[in-house]
């Protein structure tokens, strides 16, 4: 166990490593000087020539964040060096340029459990954490659809699930052939109306007790 923590130590050193380089050849900055002046913009996903091109038009992109093949454009890479990433973040930083840098989610990821970073620098461990944060919920968005009950993003996209209901409601909004009406709240047995193309979501009596639309 104690040589898998060490191995798991070094991998997050040699990544701070990179990503310290990255900082200072492009900011001039000691590398936790320069995370810290950073500021989250965006979580973006960019896999598509339409998504790369649309982060190009959102953001000014310095060249240390393009990849060239053939003296065309190949996609982005992190200030790190790591070529042809998908999930991007974009930063803020102040050069009178107003660039925007870009840093992959596995860095940050990697940081974020990176046990030496919070002993010698704690506010940017803290800093880092919540870049964390914001990744693993957007990554949440990016994979999943929205519960039609509590509006969590828990239902899996693209996934064939045995029970209908389970592609609208999460599980802990799905109890069997029972799920939470988006009204009440309650639990009632699933229901599809064939007539409009689309699952039931309220029970009978919240339905019912909505007020008709006055003629106009």
């Amino acid at each position: 166990m104690e040589e898998v923590c060490q191995k798991v130590a070094a991998a997050n050193s040699r990544t701070y490593v990179r990503l310290s380089n990255g900082l200072r050849n492009l900011t001039g900055m000691e590398g936790y000087e320069a995370l810290l002046k950073l500021s989250h913009k965006s979580f973006r996903y960019a896999r598509t020539e339409e998504e790369h091109q649309s982060i190009i038009d959102d953001f000014n992109i310095p060249e240390e964040n393009i990849v060239y093949c053939a003296d065309a454009f190949d996609g982005f890479k992190c200030i790190c060096g790591k070529k042809h990433i998908y999930h991007l973040n974009i930063f803020e930083w102040q050069n009178e340029n107003e660039e925007n840098l870009i840093i992959g989610s596995k860095c940050i990821q990697t940081l974020a459990v990176y046990d030496k970073l919070n002993e010698e620098y704690p506010d940017l461990y803290n800093k880092v954490k919540e870049w964390a944060e914001i990744i693993k919920e957007e990554t949440k968005k990016l994979n999943n659809n929205k519960c039609v009950s509590c509006n969590d993003y828990t239902v899996r996209k693209n996934y064939e699930y045995r029970q209908p209901q389970r592609k609208h409601w999460c599980k802990k909004c799905c109890y069997g052939d029972f799920v939470k009406c988006i009204s009440c709240g309650k639990f009632r047995k699933y229901g599809y109306s064939h007539y409009h193309n689309k699952p039931l979501l309220e029970c009978p009596q919240c339905y019912f007790s909505q007020s008709p639309p006055s003629p106009s």
